[in-house]
């Protein structure tokens, strides 16, 4: 299923997404519909609330689907360091 791209201003985009907690086929279900939306968007990224779904879970594939190996899921992804603490 493609879902449609939220627009910028949408209060979804804005909000801290909610962490998952059920590991199950409802989620392998999304993340198949997330790459198909990203891959119909001509994407390489996407994440939960950029289709309207407050959820911390975001797929990537920089080949465009070329190369299946190459994609990438994550779930509650945390960012530890950025840019400004590398020194």
């Amino acid at each position: 299923m493609i879902y449609p791209v939220v627009k910028y201003g949408q209060k979804v985009l804005e909000l801290p997404a909610e962490p998952v907690t059920v590991f199950d086929g409802d989620l392998e279900k999304l993340v198949a519909d997330m790459f198909e939306t990203m891959y119909a968007a001509n994407g390489v990224g996407l994440a939960g609330p950029q289709i309207g779904i407050s959820k911390r879970l975001c797929v990537i594939d920089v080949t465009s689907g070329e190369d299946p190996k190459s994609k990438l899921v994550l779930v509650n992804p945390v960012i530890v360091t950025t840019g400004k603490n590398l020194r």
